[in-house]
């Protein structure tokens, strides 16, 4: 999915699919209108992924929490240990 974020001037709002606010206490939130001009009657299928996403991550489930715990799980992680010894004659 790509994602862009840019300002956007009223004469090019009806050019995209679906528009979200983002925010520490808004998570993910859909825009349903902007001034007068109503951009979406309900919630895109992008939005949606993007929320439940957002709320795996925050709950530690995601794939980025997953991958954070398994970085720190000795189970999961590779040493080697290779001798050098001096070249003796």
């Amino acid at each position: 999915m790509k994602i862009k974020e840019e300002d956007i001037p009223l004469q090019k709002i009806d050019q995209y699919d679906e528009y979200i606010l983002t925010g520490t206490s808004l998570n993910i939130m859909p825009v349903r209108q902007i001034n007068d001009l109503v951009v979406q009657e309900q919630v895109g299928e992008k939005t949606k992924l993007l929320q439940k996403l957002f709320k795996e991550e925050a709950a530690g489930v995601g794939v980025v929490a997953k991958n954070k715990k398994m970085a720190k799980d000795p189970r999961y992680s590779m040493s080697m240990t290779v001798d050098v010894h001096p070249d003796t004659p």
